[in-house]
């Protein structure tokens, strides 16, 4: 399973993008972060399966707009 959520590490710079982490049960333990996969100022992931594959949509609120 993969757990998708928003990094909101506060530090120099703006995070606030979506990262992912996974394990073998919902409860954990959780493997290391992923690198981001969106720019930042996203949030609220929604993952869809697509056959073997899975789409992520997010909404990047600063413009107003989703991505995906």
């Amino acid at each position: 399973m993969r757990l998708i959520y928003k990094d909101e590490t506060h530090d120099t710079e703006t995070r606030r993008w979506l990262v992912s982490r996974s394990a073998a049960s919902p409860t954990g333990p959780f493997g290391p972060v992923s690198a981001p996969f969106t720019k930042p100022m996203t949030e609220g992931p929604t993952a869809i399966r697509l056959g073997d594959r899975y789409m992520v949509y997010y909404d990047v609120y600063e413009q107003h707009r989703f991505g995906g």
